[in-house]
């Protein structure tokens, strides 16, 4: 759609939500363009994590235009408002985002809390990830395969199902199914 775009991975670079906020290309010149949204994965493990880093960020840009922050993932997706609370971001997105993408993100520039994704869309009328956008090889070090290591292979992979059926007790999956 036109948009200028980065890609950030914080575990990646075993950053604390303060390191992420110093190094990541947030602008505080006057004369930068400041992002207008950033996005982030929100997990249990977190949830905490993402609280500090938008905090950490709003109070850099004390004075600045701040950025709108939503957020996504299984948890925004069970919690909804909730989750949005608990992290002090501007929006939440429940369930998968890739439904009319430019059409949410104007809903939360004009202030729309919670985005619900609405339908599947079918990926094979859309086209693939721009993989230029985000390097792959600093994750092949990390990459398993079910049973049989793959560590440090040229490899990724792809998503074939979404949620879980089921309602097992021990697990959270069924409570985020749409």
């Amino acid at each position: 759609e036109g948009h200028e775009c980065h890609i950030h991975d914080s575990w990646l670079h075993d950053e604390t939500p303060l390191e992420t906020a110093q190094r990541h290309p947030i602008p505080v010149d006057p004369h930068a363009k400041p992002y207008d949204i950033v996005g982030i994965q929100v997990y249990q493990n977190t949830i905490v994590w993402t609280k500090e880093f938008i905090s950490a960020v709003r109070k850099k840009l004390i004075g600045y235009k701040a950025p709108k922050f939503i957020i996504g993932g299984p948890i925004p997706t069970a919690l909804g408002e909730e989750a949005r609370i608990a992290t002090g971001a501007d929006a939440a997105v429940i369930g998968e985002f890739e439904t009319d993408i430019t059409a949410h993100l104007e809903e939360i520039m004009a202030g729309k809390t919670l985005i619900k994704w609405e339908r599947w869309i079918d990926v094979n009328e859309h086209p693939f990830p721009n993989w230029g956008a985000m390097p792959l090889p600093p994750y092949w070090e990390y990459i398993y395969s079910a049973g049989a290591p793959v560590r440090g292979k040229r490899g990724g992979f792809i998503q074939r199902t979404r949620g879980c059926p089921w309602n097992c007790t021990f697990c959270a999956s069924g409570g985020i199914i749409m």
